[in-house]
């Protein structure tokens, strides 16, 4: 419940944001309007890089259950300035407070999957990843169609009621006592990111989850923070078909998630990975070229008359199978992250993991800003994941194999 709160929290508050950049601060301009996404992406996983290590060491030394209600605490604070952000449309306030929720999120990374094999035994774990990560993609666009419908005063009373209602969510998860209370905190973080790094590189079935799941991370990243400006000045519609949009896309990622936990029957697996990443680059392929081919918009369009649009049909389609492909393809490596390894340095492996989030949503984003910046478009950009994403299901399908528990064929 906390994680799912949360989650709708994050992404009401970070969505509003981009369509506040889109429809009100650089309407019509969709170069810059994807310009200043990315720069939002940016600033949301730049603390992954300064304070991965110290959050992992953190959630191993403290008791998770209570670090989590501190976290949501902050979050009730950080909160009311993300809302007064939203409600004054400041650029620079907006950027400010997705910078803090990035500060929070680096610490509640590492204690939201590394507490469920505390409270889960091995044959429940993949079936409890892939509802806790069913229900915050849910949650998920539940928070992005809000931001898309709701007027600014409505979503910034909402994102600090939700913030105190996580909060109270946090006050009733169950004791994660800590697995190792002894461990000394480095304040050398430097070394700390160093060490983190050094030690997902020596097993090799941890680093293969690692770098799937960043994948997913930066392309999801890179979908979404183009949606507003796709619809806006590539489809040509309101915020309502960003609605559609985000509700097809995150729909689709929860269907995939149950559907892949309920095909691997428990067993820990990524036998289904190196599939799930050829067919959602099929899918972006597709994205592109029906995007690539619209005409320039003159106006903005409703719901009803861009349904009635042959193509609406196509892109919905496509956005509901890249997400669907998603969810099958990071569920898996989710369930591999949790459970191999040393159980005493769990904690800081996801913490590792988070780190290589970062690196690969950072890495998309300087892509992406390079693209427009000589001129590329949102089709382009799709373009430009599609091909990456088939380069990603080759990696896959000759590692697969290895990215298993038991490392078994």
């Amino acid at each position: 419940m906390t994680q799912a709160v949360n989650s709708f929290n994050d992404n009401l508050y970070r969505t509003a944001m981009l369509f506040v950049i889109a429809f009100e601060i650089l309407p019509g301009n969709a170069a810059m309007a994807g310009t200043w996404a990315v720069v939002a992406g940016g600033l949301s996983v730049l603390p992954y890089f300064v304070f991965s290590s110290l959050a992992g060491e953190l959630a191993e030394r403290m008791d998770k259950a209570r670090l989590a209600q501190i976290l949501r605490a902050v979050d009730v604070g950080l909160m009311m300035f993300a809302a007064v952000a939203i409600m004054l449309s400041s650029l620079p306030l907006m950027l400010a407070a997705v910078f803090g929720t990035g500060m929070r999120a680096v610490f509640f990374g590492p204690l939201k999957y590394s507490i469920l094999p505390q409270h889960l035994d091995e044959r429940e774990l993949l079936a409890g990843t892939g509802l806790m990560q069913a229900a915050s993609f849910l949650a998920t666009v539940s928070g992005q169609v809000a931001a898309a419908l709701l007027p600014n005063a409505a979503t910034a009373v909402i994102l600090v009621l939700l913030a105190i209602g996580a909060f109270l969510a946090a006050c009733a998860i169950p004791p994660a006592p800590p697995v190792h209370p002894d461990l000394p905190m480095r304040r050398n973080l430097a070394a700390g990111m160093i060490d983190l790094v050094r030690s997902a590189m020596e097993d090799r079935v941890l680093l293969g989850a690692i770098l799937g799941i960043s994948w997913f991370y930066a392309l999801g990243a890179g979908f979404t923070s183009q949606f507003p400006s796709l619809v806006a000045n590539v489809v040509g519609a309101t915020e309502t078909v960003g609605a559609i949009f985000l509700a097809a896309f995150t729909l689709g990622l929860a269907a995939g998630a149950i559907g892949v936990s309920n095909l691997l029957k428990g067993r820990v697996s990524a036998r289904y990975v190196p599939f799930s990443a050829a067919f959602l680059s099929l899918f972006t392929f597709d994205l592109w070229l029906v995007t690539s081919g619209l005409p320039a918009p003159s106006r903005l369009v409703g719901a009803s008359e861009f349904l009635t649009d042959g193509n609406s049909w196509r892109i919905l389609f496509d956005l509901f199978g890249i997400s669907l492909a998603a969810g099958a393809f990071a569920v898996p490596l989710f369930a591999v992250l949790q459970t191999v390894g040393d159980p005493e340095r769990r904690a800081r492996s996801v913490a590792a993991n988070n780190l290589a989030n970062a690196a690969a949503v950072v890495l998309v984003a300087l892509l992406a800003g390079f693209l427009f910046a000589v001129g590329g478009s949102i089709p382009t950009f799709f373009l430009m994941l599609a091909m990456t994403t088939l380069a990603v299901a080759t990696i896959a399908w000759r590692n697969s194999a290895r990215i298993r528990l038991n490392r078994a064929s």
